[in-house]
């Protein structure tokens, strides 16, 4: 008798022609190159990657990645490899030319068990003044949830099986964020209703999902834009509990176009107070 996995990978794009797309397999192989029938099959005009580039095995609950021979080489979080074992978080370089592709590795337990709260009686509720909302109230427990929360942040890729998480520059943070903009507690992340939710602990309204302010907390749709201040750092919330950076910042970008037209605009003055004195002295 067949015994299904209980564990699946998740291939997360980061960079590359499937950027921002989410791959799941529980095959014992995946394959990875342009041939038609690689499992990451990617474009054939992309002659950067081999036609069979690479592979990940599947050895128990362990998987292996492996390079087979290819001409531009596979590697693991920055460095060439033969072959390796994976941990969740890692960083896969399918070929180290511009634009990637770049994946995260991640796997997913298929056994783990949704906790859920019981219910709570309307008397019970009415009754409490401590239970503002049903919200406020589950937020405070720690529940293991069945679709593990990935955050992408630069180099850094964290999978948590348990919520809430606090977000924040803090050391006490579980995931600790490094930018000007953050606080030292700056926002919470919880699982309510089959949803992923993001709480405002900042006191100043500083999170936005579409460019919206959320007030106390929001709901995350899948595909929103998360920024945690106007300034960033932003994000995109895939679905499936999977958040990655946006690096390109709308109001970053346009600081940098002001700046360099700031630039563009002394260099032009001066060259035309120098344009007028040279007239003045030929006179």
């Amino acid at each position: 008798m067949k015994i299904m996995p209980s564990k699946i990978v998740q291939l997360i794009h980061i960079e590359g022609p499937f950027k921002n797309q989410i791959q799941e397999f529980d095959e014992p192989e995946i394959s990875i190159g342009r041939h038609p029938s690689c499992h990451v099959h990617f474009p054939v005009d992309n002659t950067e990657i081999s036609r069979r580039h690479a592979k990940i095995l599947r050895e128990g609950n362990q998987f292996k990645i492996i390079d087979l021979d290819s001409t531009n080489g596979t590697y693991l979080n920055g460095k060439r490899i033969k072959e390796a074992i994976l941990q969740d978080g890692d960083v896969l370089i399918i070929t180290r030319a511009k634009g990637g592709p770049k994946v995260s590795f991640l796997t997913k337990n298929l056994d783990v068990p949704l906790v859920t709260k019981p219910k709570q009686d309307k008397k019970q509720k009415a009754g409490t003044e401590d239970n503002k909302t049903d919200v406020d109230n589950k937020i405070q427990r720690v529940e293991r949830v069945k679709i593990p929360l990935s955050i992408v942040f630069g180099p850094t890729i964290r999978s948590f099986n348990e919520l809430p998480i606090i977000i924040g520059a803090g050391r006490d943070s579980d995931f600790v964020l490094d930018h000007p903009q953050i606080f030292e507690r700056h926002a919470q992340i919880f699982f309510d209703n089959d949803q992923y939710w993001i709480k405002d602990l900042t006191g100043r309204q500083h999170i936005l999902v579409n460019g919206k302010q959320i007030g106390s907390q929001m709901p995350l749709i899948e595909n929103c834009t998360l920024s945690l201040s106007p300034r960033g750092p932003e994000f995109k919330f895939l679905g499936k509990g999977h958040m990655i950076e946006i690096e390109d910042h709308p109001l970053e970008e346009k600081e940098k176009n002001q700046q360099i037209q700031g630039f563009s605009n002394q260099d032009s003055s001066k060259v035309e107070r120098s344009s007028l004195l040279k007239k003045f002295w030929k006179k």
